[in-house]
């Protein structure tokens, strides 16, 4: 696409009036304690192409005929101060002005060659090298994207004659979402960055909370200056950078999509002129935590360190305190932490709740124990993040637990601080969750007592799943491998076998049993563990879940598909232990 000087004044132009009216076959490591939500693009509109003149600029303006009236009005249509002047003068009523905008608009542009990336991850268009957008024009793609916590839509113009531009992006954040929510962003506006590009975009965006489906989320991607690339192989080996921009300059280069860490940078030498890099960047790694006492917040920077309640008993102000892993009874120093609801709950009474002491943002607002039941969401609701180890609340991100003093003395207080302060000894901690007791087993959440059997000895296809006793039997009856990648829950003794539905369709009491992996079609045997929900399932139509069959912790009951939304929580949440 053409560009010339004289085009950049009439985009900024344009540009000002409208933001002062405006004023505003991938592989990754999957963990079950992990959220992935869904991303759907439901619109995208071009209110002004990077390229055109915007068309309401020369609306109801007489025309003269003849180019040569353009060389009279702007003196070849070139150099400074060119389109500045002609869009004013347009904008007074100047039919000359009028025919050179026209003349430039026609010659210069018009439409943008449109790449939509989420996350660094090309989704529009899916063949061909863009797709063409023009003034005015609205697109409704269904764009669907998987990603956890944040993301970042980015719109690229392409360019066969050097590397592509950028128009902008914007970020959307759902991890203050619950598991389950779906929420909407209407008319997200997107600005090009660079004057000379000049772009203004609409994007209309839902989210579909605990949704998402990691198995198609690049684990590594490339950045230049002006855009990031998936990289479908570890650390963007072989991976071709001729649509990115390289730079001497490392800070130059665009950030990590969000979610994406930096890894390295990926040195260009260069023959006579500086070197030039691009940026590599890793997915956010969320491993279970490698310090861990069952149950136990601890210091990530002194693990001998653990979250304490000052007093025994269980009143309202109980005081959250450090001190010693070792020391007190496991009700002083054992908690929940619920990711769908953002509570902190003690393991001992989970009618006790972590709630900030005061209402507001201050910092050194305290952190007691206090009703679960009581106080609003933003007194009570929390967000661990596993990478940064930082907890922080979910109706202000910004605020983070911290210790009170530093040192590692006991009685050391708990409060709110800004996150942005103090050392990362100070508010870093490690949560790790073991309401699991048994490796590879199926658990139901509301009964640990009871995990997923097959019915008979022997591994002929049929043997149906049902729940007994956990401490019953044999290992190879009830032990599971849960591969979050190909979504196969299949037996440890035997590999070769895999949960199944037994019917084809999604009929409710569809039973569930074993039968070979490799027969049946995908639909037959894929499946998503949602460690928020509880839920398992069926990865072709996410609305059906496992369910047993009837009421009450017998021995012996059948394990079937069920419509998610019908039942009790007891009837359909379980937790898989890998």
């Amino acid at each position: 696409m053409l560009r010339c000087n004289s085009m950049i004044r009439a985009k900024i132009f344009v540009a000002a009036l409208l933001c002062s009216l405006i004023a505003m076959s991938y592989t990754c490591r999957i963990y079950a304690t992990e959220r992935w939500d869904l991303l759907t693009i439901e619109s995208i509109q071009c209110v002004k192409p990077a390229g055109g003149v915007d068309g309401w600029i020369t609306d109801g303006l007489s025309a003269l005929t003849g180019v040569a009236k353009v060389t009279k009005v702007v003196g070849l249509a070139i150099g400074e101060p060119t389109v500045a002047a002609i869009a004013d003068e347009a904008a007074k009523g100047s039919s000359q002005a009028k025919e050179a905008l026209e003349f430039l608009n026609g010659n210069f542009s018009g439409q943008d060659d449109l790449i939509v990336q989420v996350n660094g991850k090309r989704v529009l268009p899916t063949t061909g090298d863009y797709h063409a957008m023009n003034a005015g024009q609205t697109i409704n793609p269904h764009i669907q994207v998987s990603f956890r916590d944040k993301v970042r839509i980015s719109l690229i113009e392409y360019d066969s004659g050097s590397d592509n531009d950028d128009l902008g992006n914007v970020t959307i954040d759902s991890s203050w979402l619950k598991a389950n929510d779906v929420h909407q962003w209407k008319q997200l506006i997107v600005l090009a960055p660079s004057s000379e590009d000049g772009s203004v975009y609409y994007i209309t965006a839902k989210v579909d909370a605990g949704k998402g489906n990691p198995n198609s989320v690049p684990q590594w991607v490339k950045c230049g200056t002006a855009q990031c690339v998936a990289c479908p192989q570890a650390q963007c080996a072989e991976r071709d950078h001729s649509e990115l921009d390289r730079d001497g300059d490392e800070e130059d280069l665009k950030d990590c999509p969000p979610g994406y860490t930096h890894f390295a940078y990926q040195k260009y030498p260069q023959f006579l002129v500086e070197d030039v890099y691009l940026r590599i960047c890793r997915i956010n790694q969320t491993e279970p935590p490698a310090v861990g006492q069952p149950n136990r917040i601890q210091a990530k920077g002194n693990a001998a360190k653990c979250f304490h309640k000052q007093e025994g008993g269980w009143a309202n102000g109980n005081n959250i305190h450090l001190w010693d892993c070792s020391a007190g009874g496991e009700e002083m120093k054992t908690w929940v932490y619920d990711a769908s609801t953002g509570y902190i709950k003690a393991q001992s009474d989970p009618s006790k709740c972590f709630h900030k002491q005061a209402g507001g943002w201050a910092n050194g607002n305290n952190i007691h124990l206090w009703d679960c039941s009581a106080g609003g969401e933003e007194m009570k609701t929390w967000v661990y993040d596993a990478n940064t180890g930082y907890i922080k609340a979910r109706s202000n991100p910004s605020k983070c637990f911290h210790k009170q003093a530093g040192g590692w003395a006991n009685g050391n207080n708990i409060h709110l601080w800004d996150c942005s302060a103090g050392g990362e000894e100070m508010k870093t901690w490690v949560i790790a969750q073991s309401t699991v007791k048994h490796p590879n087993r199926i658990q139901a959440k509301g009964n640990s007592a009871k995990c997923f059997h097959k019915q008979a000895g022997g591994w002929a296809n049929g043997n149906n799943i049902h729940l007994w006793d956990c401490s019953a039997g044999g290992e190879e009856m009830k032990t599971w491998v849960y591969d979050a990648s190909t979504g196969y829950i299949k037996a440890q003794s035997n590999p070769s076998k895999c949960f199944h539905k037994q019917a084809g369709g999604w009929a409710n009491g569809n039973n569930i049993h074993l039968w070979d992996c490799s027969a049946g079609g995908e639909e037959m045997k894929t499946w998503v563990y949602d460690a928020n929900t509880g839920y398992i399932k069926a990865r072709s139509n996410p609305s059906k879940c496992f369910h047993k069959q009837a009421g009450g912790w017998a021995n012996g009951n059948n394990i079937h598909l069920w419509d998610c939304s019908a039942g009790g929580e007891e009837m359909k949440t379980w937790v898989i232990a890998q």
